[in-house]
């Protein structure tokens, strides 16, 4: 939902980064990277993003900006 991944759309690492701190162990790395990659399966098969053909990264689809944004504010409103 951040406005710099709207155009060239985002790749795992880039949530990686936003989630964890940095990992200097090769098995959390590993780990995290695994978490990320099933959070991402996860959006896709709910409809909420798609992947750019051809390359690495992926994008909100319309319908699930929506969704999120929805989600977001309810959140913020109701659960400070």
């Amino acid at each position: 939902m951040r406005g710099e991944h709207a155009t060239n759309g985002f790749c795992s690492q880039d949530i990686r980064c936003q989630l964890f701190k940095p990992a200097t162990y090769l098995p959390r790395s590993t780990r995290q990277s695994g978490r990320v990659s099933r959070l991402l399966k996860r959006l896709h098969l709910h409809g909420l993003i798609a992947k750019i053909p051809r390359s690495r990264h992926w994008r909100v689809i319309h319908h699930g900006h929506i969704i999120m944004t929805t989600v977001l504010t309810l959140h913020h409103e109701h659960y400070p």
